[in-house]
């Protein structure tokens, strides 16, 4: 029996989710909901509308995007003159896509208004919308510069003109990341609704809160700030050596709500609705008793409507630590709990858990009593609850007499170097800044495993391991260490033997692997949607921070159930996200992929994805682990954190989705994480994640990772064996793990041997997830309904008439934009075998990721990779005895290829 993946209902959902996600900020007057049948719409960005950032994480090749244009001109009437004077405008100034990779400007060029024309619109029409559009994406962090943290100066003309002349201003954000807002308190617009990007509905989502259909009900998953030079990761975001993690556990509104309350414009938590809301404790439950192991605490709290519309909000629950030794932010969220849709006048009970485990500190002080532990400080405990951090009640005061050891841990991530970090301490007024030496263990040697597995004589095919004839050990001593290297290589980019297009595949990765039945696992990006750099169509959903702004695992769920639906539809094992970095600082570019600045609300959006997509057995491999929280020199950067930085604020969200049992793919990031990079590092990747918090999946490298194995020694992507050891089971990627030669890896690493049970150990990793959710061992037949049109607008047809040896084509005028495809029209007179010789040149940077996806008669051929600032000379060859009329594509999945020339060579004649 067919599942059904019914694209309308996938649609739908996208459009409910992107519409809880958008946030109100400001409603003066109770100027939204719209009632105005007519409106004067301003910004390039109605029409050009964002729907999802850059990089991998965001090159969707979508259907259709809904802008907020077309979206309000289903609901409402725009002004005609501001609409064409625009469109006319748009024709001579088109859309800046830049030139590479990573290259879209952060905002686009904006048109002046004409004076005569503001007079003459608001004559007649009282509300303006004003919509201001930003991007960032992978490999290109926001900049403190007009036009891209800030607004440009056009950008503040225009709302300061329209504030003159209208009476009502709204205006509507579409970013993926917070943008400077603080010009709000000098222009006093009536609305600002924060609406992210939306994916390809957009539009819909964003009209829905404009008019009212959607009561709006998102929060800020981030504190929204008058001053960023005032954030303390301002003087080290950015750096590349010593990029120093000073604000320790304040991040976000640990550090504002604790220290600078002032420089606050919308707390963490913050978000209006078109009705009121109030909320009474009905009862609080404590049955706190160390001495007995409990620590439960259960809140019963009624939420009344007491405003004359439906909506729902989000109770949320904070908690409040003694300052101790250790020190403190005031508050930290600790549950949160989303209302249904409570009608006016009325009221919903919600009843919510708390563990006051969940308010532990870890001391990483050196010579404490209660070193490496994690512990209740001796003293006060508050839990509070309300609609926001800033506006939360107390509720409970609990008194623990003695601190209490939760857990006795071993020092792991230790700094390698002396700097100093936040220490927040009491003083007459409150609490003020201070600063405290990080303590400084090094890292500990790794351990060795005994090598003491060897090899076998007998020729097991994968099928015995499932049937349960032999054990996976079995299974996997009949392969030599060149076998197993081989294993811990994915292929890619765009693979041999599995979809077309995607981003890589493990497994059986080789003619020995495959020949014992091991499968190839199918991996894709798509945090925003799966990206297929064949050209394949697939759905965009909302961005990972608008979802967030939800507070709802609910509809995240429910979303990816469809996202999960359309992997398995495009025979895809695995989801490459959600990504999970902390929002420690605004400006990086790959916020809008990531959920937050709170460790708490990332890991339960996270999580809900997951389970979403293991409804139909595909998994989610989350990422970046850890501490990748700026995309500038993302492969050289070191994150230099303090262990409890790192266990309470950044590892915390992937301790939340493994403990759950949900994640069992994990990807590394490219940064060092105190000197060592992630991916080679023991510490994170074996005695924190699988021997503290009992992870049994699969790790992978990010795309083409550094490597070394000592802190701060160089780092080599070829010498693979301190990954080996630190049991990041694969690199991704290389273009064909037949290649890997376990004696250039011994050369490279200087060598003599491999540690054969190192490869066993990470070996089993991978076949065991291979066993539980290869889509090949568990089908599952997707009926697919209502599936959009691919967009064909952006097909470049050019007709090859081939009467000589050697045809020239000439490429020079077409586009290799993003999402474009050049198709040649073959006109073969001489039947035989031919070559398209291709000569090409990629502008991309660093590990950029860029490709040509060629498919012949509708066939998928090959990808041509290129992987930084690359020229390549193509060779593929064509077979054209069946058709007079062959069709070839090649389709540029991402901007900054140029074809620098492409011929058609005769190689032989053969008859038909």
């Amino acid at each position: 029996m067919a599942v059904v993946l019914d694209y309308k209902k996938y649609a739908q959902k996208a459009r409910e989710a992107g519409a809880e996600g958008i946030v109100l900020l400001e409603n003066s007057n109770n100027v939204l909901p719209l009632v105005d049948q007519e409106i004067a719409v301003f910004g390039r960005t109605q029409y050009d509308t964002i729907y999802c950032g850059t990089g991998s994480g965001g090159l969707v090749n979508v259907p259709y995007v809904v802008s907020i244009n077309e979206g309000l001109k289903e609901k409402y009437t725009l002004a005609e003159k501001v609409d064409e004077t625009y469109r006319n405008w748009i024709k001579e100034n088109p859309f800046d896509k830049g030139q590479g990779w990573a290259q879209t400007p952060f905002s686009q060029k904006e048109m002046d208004l004409c004076e005569d024309l503001l007079k003459e619109t608001s004559e007649n029409i009282d509300t303006a919308i004003f919509v201001i559009g930003r991007t960032a994406g992978e490999d290109k962090d926001f900049t403190l510069d007009k036009g891209s943290y800030y607004l440009s100066e056009k950008e503040l003309k225009i709302i300061k003109d329209l504030r003159k002349h209208f009476k009502n201003l709204v205006v509507v954000v579409n970013s993926g990341n917070v943008i400077d807002l603080s010009w709000q308190e000098e222009v006093q617009a009536d609305a600002i609704v924060f609406a992210w990007q939306g994916g390809s509905e957009t539009g819909h989502s964003v009209v829905d809160v404009l008019s009212g259909d959607v009561n709006p009900s998102g929060k800020l998953p981030d504190t929204v700030l008058r001053d960023i030079k005032r954030h303390p990761a301002f003087k080290y975001f950015g750096r590349v050596e010593e990029n120093l993690y000073e604000e320790d556990i304040y991040v976000g509104y640990r550090y504002f709500e604790t220290l600078d309350q002032e420089n606050v414009l919308y707390p963490f938590g913050y978000g209006l609705s078109y009705t009121e809301f109030e909320f009474e404790v009905l009862d609080s439950l404590v049955n706190v008793n160390p001495k007995a192991d409990n620590y439960d605490i259960n809140l019963q709290v009624r939420v009344n409507n007491i405003g004359n519309q439906s909506g729902k909000t989000v109770v949320q629950v904070y908690g409040s630590k003694p300052q101790g030794g250790l020190g403190n932010p005031i508050r930290e969220l600790i549950a949160f709990k989303k209302t249904s849709e409570i009608p006016a006048g009325k009221s919903e009970d919600v009843n919510i858990n708390i563990d006051l485990r969940d308010l532990k500190s870890y001391d990483d002080r050196l010579n404490s009593d209660t070193e490496s532990c994690y512990i209740l400080e001796a003293g006060e405990y508050k839990i509070s609850a309300g609609f926001d951090v800033r506006s939360a009640k107390d509720i409970e005061n609990i008194f623990l007499e003695d601190t209490i050891v939760l857990e006795q841990l071993t020092s792991r991530l230790s700094p390698q170097i002396s700097f100093k970090r936040v220490k927040v301490v009491k003083a007459e007024n409150g609490l003020e800044l201070d600063y405290e030496d990080v303590p400084n263990r090094g890292y500990a040697e790794v351990p060795v495993l005994e090598s003491d597995i060897k090899q076998t004589d007998a020729e097991f095919k994968l099928t015995d391991v499932i049937s349960g004839e032999v054990d996976l050990d079995e299974f996997i001593a009949q392969f030599s260490d060149e076998d197993l290297l081989q294993m811990s290589y994915g292929n890619g980019m765009g693979p041999i033997g599995v979809t077309a297009g995607i981003a890589g595949a493990f497994g059986g990765v080789t003619e020995r692997l495959l020949e014992a039945g091991i499968l190839l696992y199918a991996c894709a990006d798509g945090p925003s949607g799966i990206r297929m750099d064949n050209g394949s169509m697939a759905f965009s959903i909302p961005n990972g921070t608008c979802l967030a702004a939800s507070f709802n695992p609910e509809i995240n769920q429910e979303l990816f159930e469809f996202v999960g639906l359309e992997c398995r539809k495009n025979n895809i094992d695995s989801l490459l996200g959600p990504g999970m970095n902390i929002h420690r600082y605004a400006l990086c570019g790959r916020n809008f992929e990531y959920f937050s600045e709170d460790p708490l609300l990332t890991g339960v959006i996270a999580d809900s994805q997951l389970i979403g997509m293991k409804k139909y057995n595909v998994l989610g491999t989350v990422k970046h682990f850890a501490l990748n929280n700026q995309e500038y020199e993302r492969v050289n950067s070191d994150s230099v954190v303090s262990e409890r930085a790192a266990r309470e604020i950044y590892l915390k969200p992937f301790e939340y989705i493994v403990r759950s049992g949900n994640a069992q793919s994990i990807m590394t990031s490219y940064n060092y994480i105190n000197g060592l990079h992630a991916a080679s590092n023991y510490d994170l990747n074996t005695a924190i994640l699988r021997d503290e918090w009992g992870y049994d999946g699969v790790v992978m490298t990010d795309w083409w990772a550094e490597l070394n194995d000592k802190p701060y020694s160089s780092s080599n992507k070829e010498n693979v064996l301190p990954m080996i050891r630190a049991q990041n089971d694969l690199f991704m990627v290389t273009p064909s793990a037949d290649r890997v030669s376990l004696e250039k890896v011994l050369e490279v690493s200087g060598k003599a041997e491999i540690n054969r049970s190192e490869l066993v150990r990470n070996a089993k990793n991978i076949l065991n997830v291979i066993i539980k959710y290869s889509q090949a061992i568990h089908p599952l037949s997707v009926e697919v309904q209502n599936e959009p049109e691919s967009n064909s607008d952006k097909i470049q047809v050019v007709d090859v008439y081939q009467d000589k040896e050697k045809v020239d084509i000439n490429l020079a005028d077409l586009s290799t934009d993003i999402g474009y495809t050049i198709q040649l029209l073959i006109e073969n007179h001489t039947s035989g075998i031919f070559e398209l010789r291709l000569d090409a040149t990629s502008t991309a940077k660093d590990v950029a990721q860029t490709n040509i996806a060629l498919s012949i008669n509708n066939v998928p051929e090959r990808t041509i990779n290129f992987v930084g600032s690359e020229r390549k000379q193509e060779n593929i060859r064509l077979d054209l005895r069946q058709n007079l009329l062959n069709v070839v594509d090649m389709h540029f999945a991402e901007s900054g290829i140029k074809i620098n020339s492409a011929e058609l060579v005769l190689l032989e004649e053969k008859n038909r």
